[in-house]
């Protein structure tokens, strides 16, 4: 174990570290295979956001990787394994359910952790046998119905594994019934048209792209199958009837579940996350889909005449204080400041709570600083949310959409004190409740914003 990283983790996180560290060298190797944060934390019994924070600096000491899993809803399987942001794509194809799937950073991006040797030498060999196989290429946190694993087991005709440059011979009863091969590790299949006077033996080709040719002609009858393993790395199959509508049937009652995981959203939207792994490289059409995010905005009153009374220097030293004051109330509402705009700050959360507790942190914190400070700072707030992209802007990751611009003019309403929240934001539970254990008197409204059609019910929450 490298005493270097063990010595910085220890010093920033004294408690966790060797409590982490103990279970992480104790613990059995497909535990931390893709080690999920929520589960260390159920077992260590460490805060999840303790947790987290850990495993992302231990990221950047070196100790971990941190893996970004696309996964399909309906069978839970790593449809692609990224090691960096910069590769992550939302839309992907489900070999397993033969599916074009648009997925989004709130529930289709698994984000694992995964240790080095230097923490601990795990060897996994994805292809040593079907359980290995499985854990590797299918998310742990699937929680799939009985159902389904009843048929999927009806349906399997075996599993193999083929090593370099080896074949495999299959031999199975066609039945007048489609089947098909399917790669998972290979992100391919191969299926098998039937011909009354087909063949009876097929030779199938597999490559580091997957299987060559999308279908092959057998007869109804027993037929002999040679797979050929023409790259340098192991490849796994499986051999499966055809019954897409009975899947579908069956998923409309007995939708799988998944185990909490830490998803792509919360990751984008965590201040320490920013600050250790600026982004860099991004693809410049990057754009993510993000179902729910929630946006906030800030504003300070009056800040041209600061300027003008105070002078640029002592009015950019306020500016300065008020955004460690903002970020600081961000950082510890597990959220994100995505972008400061001249005085301005533009923050994402993933929970509604999260962003209106730390609308509540910041206007206390400007409250204190007004008791010292030469001149009074008034802050205006603004919260909104709904769907998104999270798109590079200038080598920055960024959202972009509708949300962004509804959440800006809602704060555009908000005067010094007060924070104005969307009528998605007010439907949120526990957004009310909040705002009524903190004593802010409410307002209802309704306004035009400029630029956006329509007319918007909002709520003008007043600090005490």
């Amino acid at each position: 174990m490298d005493s270097q990283i063990v010595t910085n983790l220890t010093q920033r996180f004294p408690e966790a570290t060797p409590i982490i560290l103990e279970h992480v060298a104790q613990c059995d190797p497909w535990d931390v295979f893709h080690l999920n944060p929520f589960e260390l934390a159920a077992t260590t019994g460490l805060d999840v956001d303790l947790v987290i924070d850990w495993l992302l600096y231990s990221v950047y000491e070196g100790g971990f990787d941190l893996i970004w899993n696309t996964l399909c809803p309906f069978c839970g399987a790593n449809e692609h394994q990224h090691g960096s942001l910069n590769q992550l794509e939302t839309d992907f194809h489900c070999f397993i359910c033969n599916k074009a799937l648009t997925g989004e950073l709130d529930d289709r991006v698994e984000v694992a952790f995964q240790p080095r040797n230097v923490i601990r030498d795990l060897q996994f060999n994805r292809f040593i046998d079907q359980e290995s196989y499985h854990r590797a290429f299918f998310s742990d946190n699937f929680q799939p119905p009985k159902q389904m694993v009843d048929l999927l087991s009806s349906l399997s005709k075996g599993f193999w594994i083929v090593q370099p440059g080896q074949s495999q011979r299959v031999t199975f009863e066609t039945e007048e019934k489609r089947h098909r091969l399917i790669s998972v590790d290979r992100h391919s299949q191969v299926f098998f048209e039937l011909e009354p006077d087909g063949a009876t033996e097929a030779e199938i080709q597999i490559n580091h792209q997957g299987f060559v040719g999308e279908e092959v002609k057998v007869g109804v009858r027993k037929v002999e199958l040679v797979v050929s393993n023409l790259s340098d790395q192991p490849v796994g199959f499986m051999l499966q009837k055809l019954a897409f509508e009975g899947m579908a049937e069956m998923m409309k009652n007995n939708r799988p579940t998944f185990k909490r995981f830490l998803s792509g959203k919360e990751v984008l939207n965590r201040q320490v996350f920013r600050d250790l792994f600026p982004i860099q490289d991004l693809p410049a059409d990057l754009n993510l889909r993000v179902g729910e995010v929630t946006l906030l905005f800030t504003d300070l009153k009056g800040s041209t005449a600061m300027y003008e009374a105070e002078g640029d220097i002592d009015a950019f030293r306020m500016v300065k204080d008020h955004f460690v004051l903002l970020t600081q109330a961000v950082r510890e509402n597990r959220g994100a400041v995505v972008k400061t705009i001249g005085d301005a700050v533009m923050a994402s959360f993933s929970q509604p709570t999260d962003a209106l507790q730390a609308a509540l942190q910041m206007l206390r914190s400007i409250a204190d600083y007004n008791q010292t400070s030469p001149r009074e700072v008034g802050l205006k707030i603004g919260l909104h949310k709904g769907p998104a992209l999270a798109v590079n802007a200038n080598q920055s990751l960024d959202y972009f959409g509708r949300t962004v611009n509804i959440a800006a003019r809602v704060q555009g309403q908000a005067d010094a004190g007060e924070i104005w929240l969307s009528e998605p934001m007010t439907e949120t539970p526990g957004i009310t409740s909040l705002l009524k254990e903190a004593n802010y008197q409410t307002e209802a409204q309704v306004a035009i914003l400029r630029g956006i059609k329509g007319d918007f019910s909002l709520l003008k929450a007043v600090a005490p």
